[in-house]
This record gives C-alpha cells, structure tokens and sequence, in this order.
C-alpha cells in the first residue's frame, strides 16, 4: 500500500486522543490534574472517590469558587484555561496547572461529567464528555467524575496495571498533595473504604499522618529566608536514613516535583553521619520567585527548570549540614525497640555455636570466670563490682598479646590524649567548653567492645572501635589539612618489601601518605619509612602499611585527589583505632569519652556512617520496668 504524501489537518478529537498520551498515562495522571484544577480554585476541603484503581471511577468534589455556567462550553476545549490571559501572566503564574490541555485530553478517552456552581449562583450546572449542559442542584464548588478510562482506546487499555497498582499510583498521588496543602482538608475513599479523613493541620501533623509516627519522630525542622528563595521542612536523624525507598519529597510553590539534584545535595550533607549506601528522608517546601523557575517543561510538570539551580544546591547543603550540627544526633533506643538493633554484638547468645563476628570466644571457664571476677574487683572501684552479675567476659580480646593492657590502650589512644592540640585553637577551645555539657561518665565496659557511660539523665552505649575511629580520623584529616603536618621521627627506619601491585598503589597515593604525616623512600619493591604521623609510633608498622595499601588496591574508585586523601584517611583510621574486644581500664574508657567531646557533633558516627553512641533514656527504662506508661 502506497504511502500518504498529502497533509491532512487532523480533526480534534484525534488530536485529544494524541495529546492524551502525553498527559493521561494512566488514572493516577488523570487524578493529578483533577486535584490540581481544584486547588487553583481556592478549594479549602477536597473529597476523592476512587473505584479499582481508578480505572472505573474518578469522582473529586472540591468546595472551590466554581464556574459559572457561561463557562462550561469551553471546559472540554483544548488551550482554554482560566489560569492566564498574557505571556506575562504564564511568567508569574504560580498555579498548578495552566497547560490547558489536561480535561480535553481526559474526556477523550473516557466518559466524562464536569459539574461546577459559582460562588455567587443560586444553583449549579454540569456538562458531559458530550457537551450538553444541564442544570444540577449541589453545593458551592466543582464535582469531576471520570468514569471508564481508555474505554474507546483499546491499545492504552492493555497497558494499565492490576487494580492494587493502579490504586498505589493514585495514593502516591493523593499523598502528595495532601503534604504539600496541609492547610487543605482531604476526604478519600477507595471502593467505598475510607482511607484518609485530614482536616485542616500544620504541616508536621500531616507528615505524621500519611508518613507515619516513626518518621516523624526522627524529623529536625530546617529554614532559610532569601530575598528570592524561601525553604522550609524537616529532614530526618541519620539513623533513620533507609537504603531503600527513602521518603524524599520537594514542593516547589506547592507542587511536587521530582528534584534529583537536590536530593543528591542533601544527601552529600549528610557525608559520614550515614552509610554510603542509605539515602535520608525529607520533607521540604520551597517557596521561590516564579521569574526564577519555569515549571512548565515536563507535560505533566513532574520537573521545573531552576534559574538559580546552583544557588539552591548550594543553599540545601548549607542549611542540611548546619541544622544537623546544632543538634544532638545520639540515636534513642525506645521500649519498641531491640537494644541489638543498634548494638549488634549483644545479639550474640554466649551459648550457640555460632562465632561472633566481633570476638572469638563469647563464653568463659568457670576459672576463668573466677579469675576475671577476682582481677576487675582488684582493678576497679567497689562501686562497679556489678559488673560481674551483668556482663560475660570474654578469655581473649583482638590486640597484641606480647604487650601489657596498659601499654594496648597506649597504642591504641596515643593519638586520642592530645587530641585537642591537634585541633586548631578556635575549635580546641570551643570544644573544650562543650565537654563540660556532657559529662558522661564512664560506668562499665561490655563484652570488651562496648562502653556503658552516665550522663546527667540518661545512659549511653559506645562502640569504642567506631568512636576511636573517629576521633583519630578527625586528627589525621586536621594533620593533611595543615600545611605541615606533624610527622615523629623513628629511631630505626622500617623497611618493608611490597608486592607490584602494592608498590603500584603505594606510588599512586604517595603523595597523599605524605600529607598525613609518612616520610619514605621507594627503593627496588621496598618502602623504607623515616617518620610517621605524630603519636603513631607505638603500632606493628608493616602490619598497618600492608593492610591500608591492601584496602587501597581492592578500592582504587576515587576520581581526584580530595577524595583519594579521605579514602586513605578513613582507611588508617580504621587500621589504627581500638579494636573490638580490645579490653580497657575504666580510666581509659573516661579518656576516651572525653576526647569525643572535642569532636563535637562529629562524634556520632564512625567515618563510614556507623553509629559511635546511642542513648537509653531513663524514662525508656522506666517504661520497659513499667515503672511508667
């Protein structure tokens, strides 16, 4: 069959149809528009009712200014709007929906009711996909009812989901408009089951009504005021940061809109408080200049164009970062709450056969036991002598057997008791003032991994090889920053041969070690170290060097310099803080609460987004004795 040549001017229900595959992909799209036309309305109570996803009903009942019945004729026709009348009007226009296209578009592939009284007429009117109007006795404001999508469009039919997939698409829908309006009361029904009666509520009551007590309960307040950008929300906790499906939403001047980069902004604040692989939740309204954003270049506006883009990246990670750090972001253990949840090795059962992934041996002799009891009532005050009823002890701990418990703390917090020197003088002393606030106390430490402190009103848990890690990590980051870092001269230079492929990794991070405090030299396939970072001498030198250059070739994905330095720097920490199960003096434990303080709020989590301490609250306690409800 031979080809058409002529061009034909398509008539306008074909050109519906078509344009209906742009904006009406499926009900949820169909809702969207429909819920959209009734905020523009001043619509301050909004009801939807929903039949098998939508696929055979779609009724929303709005109480906004409605339309009068002069006007009905031109609802169904395409580019007919109220929204704009000049090119102006469409540059300042902070309505949701002004396309023009989405009701001509909607009632050509289904059957259609559009049913509207003005503020100021005696009775209403409604119009069919049809175009007959007819008088309606019903309240002020508009009822849209869209009944069997893609009837007459058989090809877009097969493409619909089941019923349960279609009704999810419409509640992600429904939800977020119901965050981003919470001053407007909801009403929403699916086949004839309530599922959300809202009445008017400040925005963090509506977040915890559709996303739930938990969430809301871990959410921080942010705010920023500019001339052009106004920002308001909540971000959430680092521990409740997911790895799957996060909760991150962003209404522009009240509209929802997908905002990839500034998600990647906020989450970039968050650096090592959360894993690499978890993402936070949030929830932000941003009020901006409509000069400045052009929301009008997706054909369902599921993304805006931002003119002042960089500023706003700029703004997130500012205002995310700051608001954190004025926080205490100790994780809470509640009632409902497992204490394994945040401190795995008490999961462990001493009896099982199953090894510990933190400590080799759980479970001591009875003479063993007698001998540990005898030694931490000679050791440590009378006072904490309850330990023995409360904690197992384990009969070997991961750190150099040939050297003294006195002298493995040494080796381990060397770099920790001056660790305020090593801060610059602002920071020391700030930091300074603000261990004063905590006054943790240490009480006990758990299996050899954990240490029980008191504060003023509550009891905290500390992973000592997580907090260790950090605060050295903090040393070690000020040492490259500086622009000589601290290096301790050896006696002996240690030599140590490497392998080709380590050599290769030594030279690509050479200058990196350097920054942190190494001076060596590289002769044939050996490395002969002259110095090392200030403090660190008291460690197995070729153990440390084979073990971060082995970490460094199995994890060689860094694109500059900067984040090769951090890659090395996490690394030695790492390879250099207190081990898990490293046993510890009760004065040593002290040392080391306290040198947290002068990590401030860098002191929650290890590098890698581990959490360091967490907090059992009194009140907590008292409601897991039920001493309170």
């Amino acid at each position: 069959m031979q080809a058409q040549t002529r061009i034909i001017k398509l008539d306008d229900h074909l050109i519906n149809q078509i344009a209906a595959g742009e904006v009406v992909e499926r009900p949820a799209s169909a809702l969207k528009e429909i819920i959209e036309n009734s905020i523009d309305a001043n619509a301050s109570e909004i009801s939807i009712d929903l039949e098998n996803g939508g696929k055979t009903l779609i009724r929303v009942l709005d109480n906004g200014e409605g339309l009068t019945e002069d006007n009905l004729p031109l609802v169904f026709e395409r580019h007919a709007t109220s929204k704009i009348q000049s090119l102006a009007d469409l540059e300042n226009n902070l309505n949701l929906g002004f396309r023009g296209e989405a009701l001509s578009a909607i009632a050509s592939v289904s059957k259609i009711e559009f049913a509207s009284r003005h503020k100021d007429a005696e009775h209403g009117f409604a119009i069919d996909s049809d175009g007959q109007i007819s008088s309606k006795s019903m309240n002020q404001g508009t009822i849209v009812t869209v009944r069997d999508l893609f009837f007459n469009t058989v090809a877009r039919q097969k493409y619909m989901k089941t019923d349960a997939t279609e009704y999810k698409n419409c509640i992600q829908v429904i939800e977020s408009y119901i965050l981003a309006h919470p001053h407007i009361a909801f009403r929403v029904t699916h086949n004839h089951k309530l599922i959300y009666k809202l009445a008017h509520q400040t925005p963090l009551q509506r977040i915890t009504e559709v996303l739930g007590t938990d969430l809301a309960d871990q959410l921080i307040p942010v705010s920023y005021f500019g001339e052009q950008i106004k920002l308001n929300g909540y971000i959430c906790r680092p521990q409740a940061a997911v790895s799957k499906l996060p909760t991150q939403m962003i209404f522009v001047n009240k509209r929802p809109i997908n905002a990839r980069n500034f998600n990647h902004a906020i989450t970039q604040s968050y650096g090592s408080w959360i894993f690499g692989s978890e993402k936070p939740q949030f929830v932000l309204y941003f009020d901006i200049a409509p000069q400045t954003v052009d929301m009008n270049i997706h054909p369902r506006k599921l993304e805006a164009k931002f003119f002042l883009e960089s500023k706003i990246y700029g703004i997130l990670r500012q205002v995310t970062r700051q608001t954190l750090e004025k926080h205490s972001l100790t994780p809470s253990v509640s009632k409902s709450d497992s204490l394994a949840k945040f401190v795995p090795g008490l999961a462990q059962n001493p009896d099982s056969s199953t090894p510990s992934s933190f400590t080799q041996d759980l479970g001591p002799s009875t003479s063993q036991s007698k001998n540990l009891t005898k030694q931490f009532a000679d050791s440590q005050p009378s006072a904490q002598n309850f330990e023995k009823y409360l904690f197992q002890k384990p009969k070997s701990y991961t750190h150099n057997p040939s050297i003294s418990q006195s002298e493995g703390y040494q080796q381990a917090t060397q770099p920790v008791l001056q660790a305020q020197s090593d801060l610059n003088p602002e920071r020391q002393h700030s930091s300074l003032e603000n261990k004063s606030e905590s006054n943790l106390k240490a009480i006990a430490q758990v299996k050899n991994s954990y240490i029980l402190a008191e504060g003023p009103d509550d009891i905290f848990i500390v992973d000592q090889h997580a907090a260790h890690e950090r605060v050295w990590y903090e040393i070690l980051k000020q040492n490259a920053q500086s622009q000589a870092p601290k290096s301790q001269p050896l006696l002996v230079s240690e030599t140590i041969q490497l392998s080709k492929v380590h050599l290769q990794t030594l030279i690509d991070c050479e200058s990196v070690l350097e920054s942190l405090g190494f001076s060596f030299t590289i002769k044939d396939s050996h490395m002969v170290i002259n110095a090392v970072p200030h403090r660190l001498n008291k460690i197995n030198l070729p153990e440390l060097i084979e073990n971060i250059l082995e970490d460094l070739t199995q994890n060689n994905q860094f694109s500059n310099l900067n984040e090769l330095e951090d890659i090395v720097i996490n690394f030695t920490a790492c390879r250099t803080a207190i081990k898990f199960g490293q046993k510890l003096s009760l004065i040593e434990m002290q040392q080391l609460l306290d040198d947290m303080e002068a990590i401030q709020h860098k002191k929650y989590t290890c590098p890698h987004g581990r959490p360091a301490i967490i907090k059992l609250g009194i009140k907590d306690l008292e409601k897991l004795f039920k001493r309170i409800h």
